[in-house]
């Protein structure tokens, strides 16, 4: 999907990263770019400030589209970029469909989880297995 966010590449600093970044971080980077506030930005697309912060703290899955699209055009006036602002949201909302994450749960592990979420189709039992024994390492160490 990097190629997909063609346009975007010049605020997301060049080619995307593998996997791609996630909607919200593409929010906050376009927001950054803008030089707005949440609180503006939440003001120019009817949200709260604090929905606003949590789509850019990877604690809300993107929007419903009709919001989407309101954010989108908050964020800019170019059609095509608001296109592929949607698609991104489509596909990140499928990938995470029914993943919930509490906004106790510290940021780098809410992030860990979306990354497996969003990788479910190409991890095969072996890759799952390998998680689980670094996990117990983890969490019970010998």
């Amino acid at each position: 999907m990097s190629a997909a966010l063609g346009p975007l590449d010049a605020v997301l600093g060049g080619d995307c990263p593998e996997p791609d970044l996630p909607f919200g971080t593409v929010i906050y980077r376009l927001r950054m770019t803008l030089g707005i506030s949440q609180r503006e930005l939440a003001r120019r697309c009817s949200f709260s400030v604090a929905t606003v912060s949590e789509l850019e703290n990877l604690r809300r899955l993107p929007p419903r589209p009709d919001r989407v699209t309101a954010l989108a055009a908050a964020l800019t006036e170019e059609a095509h970029v608001r296109d592929q602002i949607l698609k991104l949201a489509a596909a990140e909302r499928r990938a995470l469909n029914g993943l919930r994450i509490s906004r106790h749960t510290p940021p780098r592990v809410a992030a860990l989880l979306r990354e497996i979420a969003m990788s479910g189709d190409r991890l095969q039992d072996r890759h799952i297995a390998a998680l689980r024994a670094q996990l117990m390492e983890v969490v019970h160490p010998p």
